[in-house]
């Protein structure tokens, strides 16, 4: 990720104002678990009838997850803001409490990266790629795959119990960010090919 870029952001804008409980960053497909997530969210509501959670991004499953939406009465609850440009989502990430994400087949977890960037705490499943990126980071709270009362737990904990520990929150995400920073992971890329062709 590029912090100076995040960093400039922050600079030129003012986000301070929280919008959203929750947040949902990445394609609406199979194996990103956003069918999953609005289960759980339901739930959530249930329990924290004004909850909101922003969902950011576009796929296959977006008919079948606003459907979802419709038939279980949370059109107040969940936004879908579909396909939105950098600046924009860095600063509705920013303004969000909590990044969640129940994907099962992650890359390496980008959008993970961008929401600790923001300041964000995240709950996600304990894939094998996401644990070795973040596993380190102690606002990355994990879940057993397919646990949703688990999410959902530390969600309910997250959203009535972490308001006097925001600073705490924010530095945290933002100085394990920081470390993901492109120039420095190249670098270190970089010094290993050396390495291997000495």
């Amino acid at each position: 990720i590029d912090i100076e870029f995040f960093n400039s952001v922050f600079e030129d804008y003012t986000c301070n104002d929280t919008v959203y409980d929750s947040i949902y960053v990445g394609r609406l497909d199979e194996g990103k678990g956003v069918l999953d997530l609005l289960e759980v969210w339901r739930t959530i509501v249930s329990r924290l009838t004004n909850a909101k959670i922003a969902i950011v991004g576009n796929g296959k499953l977006r008919n079948k997850a606003e459907v979802f939406v419709m038939d279980n009465k949370l059109a107040n609850n969940v936004k879908f803001l579909g396909y939105i440009d950098d600046i924009d989502l860095i600063l509705t990430i920013r303004r969000s409490r909590l990044f969640v994400t129940l994907s099962t087949t992650e890359g390496w977890g980008l959008a993970v990266a961008e929401a600790l960037a923001c300041g964000l705490p995240v709950v996600a499943y304990a894939i094998p790629t996401l644990c070795e990126t973040f596993g380190d980071c102690s606002t990355v709270k994990f879940a057993e795959v397919g646990a949703k009362e688990q999410v959902i737990e530390i969600i309910i904990d997250h959203l009535t119990n972490s308001d006097h520990r925001k600073e705490d929150i924010v530095k945290v995400s933002e100085d394990f960010a920081a470390r993901l920073d492109w120039k420095i992971v190249a670098g270190k890329e970089y010094e290993a090919i050396w390495k291997s062709v000495q």
